[in-house]
């Protein structure tokens, strides 16, 4: 029994060995690069996918941001709530984000939308979760959800850069996956040009909870590119507290004003 257990371990690692080896041949052959401006990687960045100047451009915060609606605000409470949100109801309890929807983190946000985008998708997500790891950690999200995508939009794009945001997210925390809980129902039309009234009757029963065993008493962190009005975000949540969420957060990589 013990030769046995033995001839397993050796196995593993020279599997594991293996591996590595494969992993140094094709980083000589392919150097990785980071997936924003595509310059080559030191090898204290690879495992974010992010160069130290991407990173560092990404994270510039010169001013305070609402921890209710994530929006950017000089004035804010020693609750970090702006005065909009002082007395404000919302389905979700929290926001976190990157930054303002502008400068390089709109660069950013628009080439996850590509075919090609989703390696930049995942490291963004990863630096989001490093970004606020101490306050999600403290949220203690059972579930990770990405905001769904139409399958008929999906198929057109190719891609749905939340979807890996969240998967990324996921695996930064440890917390297990729970894909299709939450799906939409129908095309939308697109927010960009919708006024905030609009927006909310655009997605007005757009999603549906699969599963509401999965939800009822779960806290959820859903998870989205932009937030603007927070018409999408909040009817999603809207629809989980519905179904039995116990709380609901949000984590978006940036946040726009409405005529962003």
């Amino acid at each position: 029994m013990h030769g046995s257990s033995q001839k397993i371990l050796t196995s593993t690692s020279e599997f594991f060995s293996s591996l590595s080896f494969l992993q140094t041949s094709i980083d000589l052959i392919l150097p990785p690069v980071c997936n924003l401006c595509r310059r080559d990687l030191e090898e204290t960045n690879r495992s974010l996918g992010l160069c130290g100047d991407c990173r560092e451009s990404l994270l510039i915060c010169d001013k305070s941001f609402c921890a209710r609606c994530g929006y950017r605000n000089s004035v804010v409470s020693t609750e970090c709530l702006c005065p909009q949100c002082a007395g404000a109801q919302y389905p979700y309890s929290q926001v976190f984000t990157l930054g303002p929807y502008e400068k390089v983190l709109r660069t950013a946000v628009l080439q996850t939308k590509f075919s090609d985008g989703h390696p930049l998708a995942e490291s963004l997500g990863r630096l989001l979760a490093s970004m606020h790891e101490e306050a999600i950690r403290s949220f203690a999200p059972d579930i990770i959800l990405a905001i769904p995508m139409h399958w008929v939009r999906r198929f057109k794009r190719g891609v749905n850069g939340p979807d890996a945001m969240a998967a990324a997210i996921r695996r930064y925390l440890g917390v297990g996956s729970c894909r299709r809980t939450l799906i939409r129902n129908r095309v939308t039309a697109a927010q960009i040009h919708l006024g905030k009234l609009n927006r909310k009757k655009n997605l007005r029963g757009a999603f549906h909870v699969r599963s509401k065993k999965r939800v009822v008493g779960a806290r959820i962190l859903l998870v989205d590119d932009v937030l603007t009005t927070g018409a999408t975000c909040s009817e999603a949540a809207r629809v989980l507290r519905w179904a039995g969420a116990a709380d609901i957060a949000v984590a978006v990589l940036s946040r726009a004003s409405v005529n962003a």
